[in-house]
């Protein structure tokens, strides 16, 4: 993988693509080719006529790992609030705050989750 300028050039499935990006996001957008290319290998030869195909599933594979992380984040974020209703008043009275507030981190790591997905599935 090689960056030239606002570009950088990407080998997915042994094919190169070259693709703009901002400033400083070079590094960035060679991890997450590193994981699309990881993807294809898992679905095996990327030859002429499959590569578009192996891209797209390659697509679905990792949209649906994103939302099942998004889904667990939610699920910790809602259980960790409840934690901290349930025991903060009796345990320990710093407790509950600080739950709360990692509750609330989490929702909005989540939320941020769900924008990039959404995101990702609008520029497809």
């Amino acid at each position: 993988m090689s960056t030239h300028g606002g570009q950088v050039t990407l080998s997915i499935g042994g094919r190169p693509y070259t693709v703009a990006c901002a400033a400083g996001e070079e590094d960035h957008i060679k991890r997450l080719a590193a994981l699309v290319d990881e993807k294809m290998a898992q679905l095996g030869s990327a030859r002429a006529p499959q590569a578009s195909q192996n891209l797209l599933f390659c697509a679905l594979l990792l949209a649906d790992d994103l939302h099942e992380r998004t889904a667990e984040l939610a699920e910790v974020s809602a259980s960790l609030a409840h934690v901290g209703r349930d025991r903060g008043a009796s345990d320990d009275p710093a407790l509950a705050p600080a739950l709360e507030h990692f509750a609330e981190m989490l929702e909005k790591c989540a939320d941020g989750l769900e924008g990039r997905l959404g995101s990702a599935a609008a520029m497809h």
